[in-house]
C-alpha cells in the first residue's frame, strides 16, 4: 500500500523545521527537515519517526514536541543553522 503524503507544515515548537507527514492506515510517519538560509537547495533531515497515537492528547503532543525539539537540537549543532533561524 502507497502512502498517504499531507505535505509540510512549520512546526510549532521549532519554527525553523518542517514537518512532512505521511500514513499508511493508521500509522503515521514524521519527518522534521530544515531548509538553510546559508546553503541553496539544500534539505536536511533532522528526525523522522513514528507517531505515537496511544494514550491522551496531552502525551500524544508531549511525545511529538520532544521528537521535534530533538530535530532541532540536531539543526542548532551543524554549521549551516544561522542565529534567527530559531
Amino acid at each position: 500500500m502507497a502512502p498517504e503524503a499531507e505535505g509540510a507544515t512549520p512546526v510549532r515548537v521549532a519554527p525553523s523545521l518542517w514537518e512532512l507527514r505521511w500514513r499508511w492506515g493508521s500509522d503515521q510517519l514524521r519527518m522534521y527537515h530544515a531548509e538553510p538560509r546559508r546553503v541553496a537547495d539544500l534539505l536536511l533531515a533532522l528526525k523522522v519517526h513514528w507517531k505515537c497515537l496511544d494514550g491522551p492528547q496531552a502525551r500524544i503532543d508531549r511525545l511529538q514536541e520532544s521528537e521535534m525539539r530533538s530535530g532541532q537540537e540536531r539543526f542548532t549543532r551543524l554549521p549551516y543553522f544561522t542565529h534567527g533561524e530559531d
